[in-house]
């Protein structure tokens, strides 16, 4: 992980993780690109982060998860998820999307529901998804999509697909997970 990753994390996540060590747990060129993989590897790791590389520009993506990620047909997470990118050595470059509730009346039908506003982490056999399309990954990591989201209300997260109103598809180079080690 390069030091402008962890300098933008440590500033990213919640306080309570914040100075703790991360510990890389699922690499996909060592552990096997999989979901499969990924979710045995990740399995009751708590908190974690996930860096997705784009093969077509080296530019590294993240996805910060409140719990573990497990198969399951309920929407996992909390509003302490969240999406970003960053930077190629410029802090300036880096950019996070946090959860941004929706706080509307409910007359008004221009607000999205509550419900779209709060798909933080979905993870099927088929794929994981943070943030209903902010980022998702397919079953054998090879392909990532990146889409504007009510939950986080970003922009696409590739940099050069960033002025898209609709989802882009992009190569993945490489997946790690990494997970925060205990204080104690």
């Amino acid at each position: 992980m390069r030091p402008q990753v962890r300098f933008q994390l440590a500033q990213w996540v919640p306080p309570k993780l914040q100075g703790r060590k991360l510990e890389l747990i699922y690499a996909g060129e060592v552990d096997g690109r999989s979901l499969t993989n990924l979710y045995t590897a990740t399995r009751g790791a708590g908190p974690t982060i996930t860096l997705v590389e784009v093969l077509s520009t080296g530019e590294v993506l993240g996805m910060f998860a409140s719990h573990s990620w497990q198969v399951s047909s309920a929407v996992r997470g909390d509003g302490t998820c969240f999406v970003c990118r960053f930077g190629d050595g410029n802090v300036d470059d880096s950019v996070v999307y946090k959860w941004q509730p929706s706080f509307g009346s409910s007359d008004d039908e221009s607000n999205e529901s509550n419900g779209s506003t709060e798909q933080f982490m979905i993870a099927t056999p088929i794929m994981m998804d943070m943030g209903s399309g902010a980022l998702r990954l397919n079953e054998d990591m090879t392909i990532a999509f990146s889409g504007p989201s009510a939950t986080f209300n970003n922009k696409v997260l590739v940099r050069e697909k960033e002025g898209s109103s609709k989802e882009e598809s992009f190569d993945v180079a490489g997946v790690e997970v990494y997970r925060f080690q205990s204080p104690w």
